[in-house]
């Protein structure tokens, strides 16, 4: 076994925030992911996603091996179908980084604990499931970088919780 090895499982969707996310937000989300993950060179990534931000996800990580499925859960359920056997990861590697709050991850992540594997979470503050928290060794948050749009607003510029930051330009002339 690889002294150090690694295999980051990134949900592509919910480390962004949406499947709407611009794509210079999913860019600078992949950079806090892979700073907090302490990525390296020869660590394995798996990036699910849905069927129209795969092309996306391969131009954001050309290193990573996409996985699609469609409808809810489709980019969770595409990285579960692939942790179908996790004695054969725990053989391979000595750590598993998941790049999800998502709670669909907890058992496997407590099956992979069980057999050895260091697990953790890299995610978006706020969207980590107490049922995953739990299950997983570590938890490293970012500060989200973008605000989902909610039902009747064109964007997250106009969401009121969440006002963006006002340019000098704009501050001196108030």
């Amino acid at each position: 076994m690889p002294e150090g090895r690694t295999l980051h499982l990134v949900d592509l969707e919910n480390l962004v925030g949406g499947p709407f996310a611009p794509a210079e937000v999913m860019l600078a989300s992949i950079d806090q992911f892979n700073r907090l993950a302490v990525r390296s060179l020869d660590d394995l990534v798996w990036v699910g996603t849905n069927p129209r931000l795969v092309l996306q996800a391969k131009r954001l990580m050309p290193q990573a091996r996409c996985l699609t499925k469609g409808g809810p859960d489709g980019a969770d359920l595409a990285l579960l179908n692939e942790l179908d056997n996790p004695t054969w990861i725990a053989e391979r590697f000595d750590r598993v980084v998941i790049g999800s709050g998502d709670g669909i991850f907890s058992d496997v992540a407590r099956e992979m604990r069980t057999l050895g594997v260091r697990v953790g979470v890299v995610a978006r503050r706020g969207t980590v499931s107490l049922r995953l928290g739990y299950a997983v060794d570590f938890v490293r948050l970012f500060r989200p970088v973008w605000y989902p749009p909610r039902r009747g607003m064109k964007s997250s510029a106009n969401h009121p919780r969440y006002p963006q930051p006002i340019s000098r330009a704009k501050r001196a002339c108030a």
